[in-house]
């Protein structure tokens, strides 16, 4: 089971790859 701070980073990471794919579409 991976860690609360393991998932914060993965979701972090896509929420940033989602808002950089908003500013280039």
């Amino acid at each position: 089971m991976p860690r609360m701070t393991d998932c914060l980073s993965i979701y972090h990471f896509w929420w940033r790859y989602k808002a950089r794919s908003k500013l280039y579409s």
